[in-house]
């Protein structure tokens, strides 16, 4: 096998077995608490540990890619990922599963921002397309998948659930990417500083990314959580499945239209969308509410690959990792304060959600006329 197509092979299964863990355990954590006896709290500490040991260990993951090499770090945090989770089916105590969950937290920090950074690797002359077909595998697996893990674990057990994570995870270990050439293995003397990287135009990308990101997850927890919307779990299932359908097929038409779309229209596109959300969800029945999950399915992929892959183009290669670990954490970031700061009810946090699209498209024109005065990153 050629070795740009090995190691895509092995960042894509990585990918799903990173997209499977989050659109899969929130759906298993029933049936674990009451097969372990576990209470609320450790319920949610199953939850919550593993995102805070993931967040920990992005702040250190990029930059120790960039100076020790990507394909090391890939590998060692899909291993640490992979083993917590063949663990987990074993486990028999909360203490036993916390335990487990905080070291594949970790282990999913190191991996995942390795990820873009290197399909950037790999396909330089194209990152958009290679970024676009990830995001739409992922979408994919993300829309589909959780009806096959709620009907294994109502059928048989949540571990018959969950068993597909560490499966998955196993064939990016034993087919690991390769580095490609001395570039890609350590760069500690070539590595930018801290002030290079993170330039005004580089923060504003981030700042984009923290908003879309706020604002499409403030809308999917408001769904699942808002006391307007009176659906069982089924329906919320169905709208979650809508949202992440548009999410991949926007990303396949990304991948196949982008040499012919400018990057800057994609992200304008993004702002507009969130924005229809706002106007169109009144909540009260299910046509606008489907229309709304049209749109933030369609603006997620729109800033998806697009805000990826404007950030590399704005810092030189030997960067790369640290971005990509900033681009999550910028997410991730933006999704809890929005869930924080903004009411469950888009009578009270339209007019917060529109003002934050308006900031937003003013940080992505100021990056986009950056990128495009500027000479490419070396």
């Amino acid at each position: 096998m050629h070795l740009r197509n090995a190691n895509t092979f092995a960042i894509y299964a990585a990918s799903i077995a990173y997209i499977i863990e989050i659109s899969t355990f929130p759906i298993i954590v029933k049936a674990l608490s009451i097969d372990l006896a576990l209470d609320t709290d450790q319920a949610l500490w199953l939850i919550s540990g593993y995102k805070i040991t993931l967040i920990i260990a992005l702040f250190v993951s990029g930059a120790a890619g960039d100076k020790i090499g990507k394909e090391r770090v890939f590998t060692s945090g899909a291993f640490l990922f992979w083993t917590a989770s063949v663990l987990l089916l074993f486990a028999r105590t909360g203490e036993q599963m916390i335990i487990l969950r905080l070291f594949q937290g970790a282990g999913a920090g190191l991996f995942s921002p390795m990820i873009p950074a290197l399909l950037a690797a790999n396909r330089p002359r194209n990152t958009l397309t290679a970024l676009s077909y990830w995001g739409m595998i992922t979408g994919a697996v993300a829309a589909l998948y959780p009806f096959g893990a709620a009907f294994l674990t109502d059928t048989f057990s949540w571990r018959y659930g969950w068993m597909i994570v560490p499966v998955v995870t196993a064939t990016a270990i034993l087919r690991p990417p390769k580095p490609r050439g001395r570039a890609h293995l350590k760069t500690k003397a070539s590595a930018p500083s801290i002030r290079r990287i993170l330039t005004l135009p580089v923060l504003s990308v981030l700042g984009f990314i923290l908003i879309s990101y706020g604002i499409s997850t403030w809308f999917i927890v408001t769904i699942a959580l808002s006391d307007k919307i009176a659906a069982p779990t089924t329906t919320v299932g169905l709208y979650m499945f809508v949202i992440w359908s548009v999410f991949a097929v926007g990303n396949f038409g990304i991948a196949r239209l982008n040499k012919r779309l400018p990057p800057q229209l994609l992200l304008y596109a993004s702002v507009v969308l969130n924005g229809v959300m706002a106007l169109l969800w009144f909540g009260q029945s299910d046509a606008p509410l489907v229309i709304s999950c049209v749109a933030v399915g369609l603006s997620m992929a729109l800033c998806n690959a697009p805000t990826t892959d404007l950030a590399f183009r704005l810092t030189p290669k030997t960067a790369h990792g640290t971005i990509a670990s900033a681009d999550i954490i910028a997410a991730r970031l933006g999704g809890a304060i929005a869930i924080m700061i903004l009411p469950l009810s888009l009578w009270q946090a339209a007019p917060f959600v529109l003002a934050a699209a308006l900031v937003s498209l003013v940080t992505v024109a100021y990056a986009t006329t950056a990128v495009s005065s500027a000479p490419a990153a070396a």
